[in-house]
């Protein structure tokens, strides 16, 4: 990489300026800023927010309806934060049918995260959702965990979130979210954000 040091501004704490730049020196242009998407300042507030009024929070993760590179981006994105020490976990509820590539995220992350592979009991019937709805519903209660991530596309999810007693904040992706989830979490003043805010991968 050649590089003429220039008077630029503040570059190294953007991705997408420093390419521009960079670029730029070389009469050519950077196209693909999709790839080094960076959240909103309306996403990030939310999240700052979110951390700020929570005093314990799990991050509960649909495995099956989630994508792991843009989670672990936005985990990386939420690690900046001094807050994010008020995250006591991550937990992974996977299905057995899923490709293994979550057993990896441990290695992507400073949180501590324990993964739950769920067996099934009939082929085509996944026991994912009633495994997280038991695991918040036990996280609130018997380790009084007060504020929960839910990373799921899922439309399922509606029930926990209005009857157990938390904050929650969801995360899902772009292209599995239909109007009727997002029309529900408005309803409900429910946070929400776009795990593709963070990272869209190659």
């Amino acid at each position: 990489m050649y590089w003429t040091p220039k008077n630029s501004g503040l570059i190294l704490i953007s991705d997408s300026k420093f390419l521009k730049v960079l670029y730029s020196q070389h009469n050519d242009y950077f196209t693909h800023m999709d790839l080094v998407q960076e959240p909103s300042e309306a996403v990030k507030q939310d999240i700052i927010e979110f951390l700020k009024e929570a005093q314990n929070i799990v991050i509960v993760v649909d495995c099956e309806n989630s994508d792991m590179i843009k989670f672990a981006a936005m985990l990386k994105y939420i690690e900046k934060f001094p807050e994010s020490s008020k995250i006591r976990e991550v937990l992974l509820v996977d299905d057995e049918n899923t490709p293994p590539v979550w057993q990896y995220l441990h290695r992507t992350t400073n949180f501590p995260v324990k993964r739950i592979v769920v067996e099934r009991i009939k082929k085509e019937k996944s026991l994912v959702d009633i495994q997280i709805a038991t695991e918040v519903s036990r996280l609130r209660y018997s380790k009084s965990i007060d504020s929960f991530v839910l990373v799921s596309s899922d439309s399922d999810f509606g029930g926990i979130i209005s009857t157990i007693p938390a904050k929650f904040y969801v995360a899902m992706e772009l292209k599995k979210t239909g109007s009727a989830i997002k029309d529900n979490y408005d309803e409900n003043n429910i946070s929400y954000c776009y795990l593709d805010d963070f990272n869209v991968q190659n």
